[in-house]
C-alpha cells in the first residue's frame, strides 16, 4: 500500500521546498557578504603608529596610557598582532581620537571605494591636523 499525502492548506513538501530555497538564497548572500569583508584590507599598525606619533607618544607611554603591555604596542604597530574592538577602544581613549578616526587612518586606498583620491588625500590631511592639536582638557 503506497501512502498517501494529505493537502492541509497546500502541499507540505512544497512548503519545504520553497523553504529550503529562501534558506539556500539566504547562505549565498551571506557567503558574498563574508568574501566582501575579507576584502577589506585594514592596516591597524600604519593607523596606530600614526596616530601615536602624531600626538607625541612613546609606545611605552601609550601602553601605560591605555592599560596594555608596551610589548603588544609594539607587535601592533608591527602589524604582527590584529587589535581587537576593545582594544582599539581603550587606544583610542588613551589617544583621545574617536575610534571611526583610526579606522579610517587604517583604511587602504580599496577600502575607500567611491571616495575621490583627491576628497581621500584632503580628509587624511585634515586628520592629521586634527591629531597633531593638542586635546581638549576636560573638567
Amino acid at each position: 500500500m503506497v501512502p498517501t499525502r494529505t493537502h492541509v492548506r497546500g502541499d507540505p513538501f512544497k512548503k519545504l521546498q520553497k523553504i529550503l530555497g529562501s534558506v539556500e538564497g539566504f547562505l549565498r548572500s551571506q557567503q558574498k557578504v563574508r568574501r566582501e569583508v575579507s576584502r577589506v584590507t585594514m592596516d591597524f599598525a600604519k593607523a596606530l603608529r600614526t596616530a601615536r606619533a602624531a600626538r607625541g607618544l612613546s609606545q611605552k607611554q601609550l601602553a601605560a596610557l591605555a592599560e596594555l603591555d608596551s610589548s603588544f604596542i609594539s607587535l601592533l604597530e608591527s602589524g604582527k598582532r590584529t587589535p581587537s574592538t576593545a582594544t582599539l577602544e581603550a587606544i583610542s581613549k588613551a589617544l583621545e581620537v574617536p575610534i571611526y578616526l583610526i579606522m579610517l587612518l587604517a583604511s587602504e586606498p580599496e577600502d575607500l571605494r567611491g571616495l575621490p583620491q583627491k576628497e581621500a588625500r584632503v580628509l587624511g590631511h585634515q586628520i592629521l591636523t586634527m591629531l597633531t592639536q593638542e586635546p581638549a582638557k576636560t573638567d
